[in-house]
């Protein structure tokens, strides 16, 4: 059975992830607004949102906290380390973009590992590799050799527990 997707559907899913983003949004206020009221007692959603767009502006802590204190806000490292890492943890862009930073470097510590770059055009192998990507992987001798040694070593601890049970069984008799 195929899925039919009409463009009405397409237009529902993208109004639906725009609301999502805006909750996102608002939870990122609210809890930014929860920290300031905890740590400062102050509850403002607009100083909130000022500091949320400080934070998308100056995205590296010492930048962060440089720009906080010419605006006239003098807070604690670890509150600012605190905020920053929050609206980066939570902020719908910011997450985006990590994950395709994160996406671009595990992809690139795959090709590290010994894996070729070339270009596939055959549609049939880029389907084989997208089911079996383990199978893609170069193969690393350092990596089977280490696996092997703690093979070897569960074996012979195994062998040592069974030796010693013999020896206690023994002993009690």
């Amino acid at each position: 059975k195929t899925l039919d997707v009409s463009s009405t559907s397409l237009a529902q899913l993208r109004s639906s992830m725009e609301d999502l983003e805006k909750l996102e949004e608002l939870s990122l206020v609210s809890k930014i607004c929860t920290e300031l009221e905890n740590h400062l007692g102050i509850n403002n959603k607009d100083l909130a949102e000022f500091i949320i767009a400080l934070a998308e502006k100056h995205s590296t802590l010492e930048k962060f906290k440089s720009v906080l204190v010419k605006n006239g806000a003098e807070f604690p490292d670890s509150f600012v380390a605190n905020l920053l890492r929050l609206i980066h943890t939570m902020k719908p862009e910011l997450k985006n973009k990590k994950k395709k930073k994160k996406d671009k470097s595990s992809a690139s510590a795959e090709n590290t590992d010994g894996a070729s770059e070339e270009k596939i055009t055959d549609p049939k192998l880029m389907e084989r590799k997208k089911q079996y990507p383990g199978l893609c992987i170069a193969d690393n001798p350092n990596r089977a050799n280490k696996l092997l040694k703690e093979l070897d070593l569960k074996r012979d601890k195994a062998v040592a527990k069974v030796a010693m049970d013999e020896v206690c069984v023994c002993l009690c008799v």
